[in-house]
């Protein structure tokens, strides 16, 4: 649905990684999850730097009948979804 080659690193989701790092380092325990082990988290920050595909650029590949779709095309129709939620 995705054409990851055409993605773009966009600075502010390497704030984002950070703070899914630290829910898997201290568990959500407002919904009873549990911390990751240690080994799973560090090597989950290995893998960073990286592209990140937003949920509303996921959902916004439903809107196109020609996949996978861009990151040009994906992007401001993920904005768009977001515009119009209540």
């Amino acid at each position: 649905m995705v054409n990851l080659d055409s993605w773009a690193m966009r600075q502010e989701d390497n704030a984002r990684h950070q703070v899914l790092l630290e829910k898997m380092r201290s568990g959500i325990p407002e919904f009873g999850i549990d911390p990751a082990p240690p080994e799973h988290v560090e090597r989950v920050a290995g893998e960073f730097s990286c592209i990140r595909v937003r949920p509303e650029e996921v959902a916004a590949a439903g809107l196109f009948d020609d996949l996978p779709a861009s990151f040009a095309q994906l992007a401001p129709a993920g904005e768009w979804i977001l515009a119009h939620l209540p």
